[in-house]
């Protein structure tokens, strides 16, 4: 009998589990894209935050090619700098929106 067999099982399920996070992460690009883009166009039809426009751009492009991941684990640091952007975003739409002037 060999006393490491337990630990061994656990290991696998260790590892599984380790890697659901970059498949999580990934397949939640395409809910993200959606989120960013209908934002993103919403600003640009009413003219503000230019540049928020363009780095929504930046990120829709950066998440697909990060999504990468699903096919190639070494695209996972793109997908961890797109995930991390997109926080950043929408904590700027957010700033951009409670200082915009509220028109009467």
């Amino acid at each position: 009998m060999n006393p490491h067999s337990d630990y061994s099982a656990a290991y696998v399920v260790v590892e599984t589990g380790a890697a659901t996070a970059p498949f999580s992460l990934a397949f939640s690009v395409f809910a993200r894209t959606f989120f960013v883009g209908s934002i993103a166009l919403g600003l640009r039809a009413t003219g503000s935050g230019r540049w928020l426009v363009g780095t929504a751009v930046v990120i829709i492009v950066l998440s697909l090619a990060g999504s990468a991941t699903l096919i190639s684990g070494a695209l996972f640091p793109l997908l961890a700098l797109s995930t991390l952007a997109d926080e950043i975003w929408v904590g700027a739409v957010a700033w951009h929106w409670l200082r915009a002037k509220k028109e009467v």
